[in-house]
């Protein structure tokens, strides 16, 4: 699961830079002027916001971290599953660095792109409340 974050990380590193970005606006006016537009005020928005220029960057250092967090509990450390806990909480509290404005998808209406963005993070919260429970569960076994 890491490997496929870091690679998705690294991915969006390439596709959040503004020679792609053009690339990709300009592509897609020639189908949807209107979208083209949508996507050109999202590029600004990224551009104008330092969370949202930082968070791939972000997410490779927290993805590293929480693999680190990962090789600790598999040579039973308790250290591993606190720092594990604490790296998979901080994606969710930088979330309140981000505008609502960052929050539109093209194509979408903005109550509906902030549906799928809640979805989507309920989703991962569920799943990371999952896994550090089931870690939890072999915290006996761990050593200092």
């Amino acid at each position: 699961m890491c490997g496929i974050k870091l690679l998705t990380s690294v991915y969006s590193i390439y596709q959040n830079s503004p020679d792609a970005m053009q690339r990709n606006i300009e592509q897609v006016r020639a189908i949807d002027s209107q979208m083209a537009d949508q996507m050109e005020a999202n590029m600004e928005e990224m551009q104008n916001n330092a969370y949202l220029r930082l968070s791939p960057y972000l997410e490779i250092i927290y993805t590293l971290l929480s693999f680190a967090a990962v090789l600790l509990m598999w040579n039973l450390k308790k250290n591993g599953f606190y720092m594990y806990s604490i790296v998979e909480i901080i994606p969710y509290i930088s979330l309140f660095f981000v505008s609502s404005k960052s929050v539109s998808i093209p194509g979408l209406s903005a109550s509906a792109a902030a549906s799928l963005m809640v979805f989507g993070t309920v989703l991962m919260i569920i799943i990371d409340l999952i896994f550090v429970f089931l870690y939890f569960r072999n915290l006996k076994e761990m050593t200092k």
